[in-house]
């Protein structure tokens, strides 16, 4: 049983939906004897624009930081969890010359790792689990 320990999950989905998602389940459970950072895809450029025009849902203010980026929530089973919107990235999964989407998904790699080493420190998270939710371009 995993207690007192600090996890951080890298998700590949967000914490709100429509439906139950496994990886949230898990979350939940695990904040009740844990301290647990929850960080939700990260949306494209594209996916801003597009819930800006309302075409597709996107939390469009804690993305650009209008809002707070870094949130607790309370589950569903009581726990409380972090929850952490990244700033929207390069919509780089169309470019075909692999040359360019290294330097383009290494760009958006910089930007994950400074904003979360940078809610780490915030968090005084030491030598915490990582959870890798299905999400391969962030997750290492």
């Amino acid at each position: 049983m995993l207690n007192n320990k600090d996890i951080i999950c890298i998700s590949n989905t967000t914490w709100y939906g429509d439906y139950t998602k496994s990886t949230v389940q898990l979350m939940s459970r695990f904040a009740h004897q844990n301290r647990v950072l929850f960080i939700e895809y990260p949306s494209t450029i594209k996916d801003m624009i597009l819930a800006i025009l309302g075409k597709k849902q996107a939390p469009v203010k804690r993305m650009l930081g209008l809002n707070k980026r870094l949130i607790s929530i309370k589950s569903d089973v009581g726990s409380q969890v972090y929850n952490l919107v990244m700033p929207p990235v390069l919509p780089v999964y169309f470019v075909k010359n692999e040359w360019l989407f290294q330097k383009l998904q290494g760009l958006n790699i910089l930007m994950y790792r400074c904003y979360l080493k940078r809610f780490l420190r915030k968090l005084k998270f030491k030598n915490p689990l990582v959870v890798n939710a299905y999400n391969a371009f962030y997750g290492l």
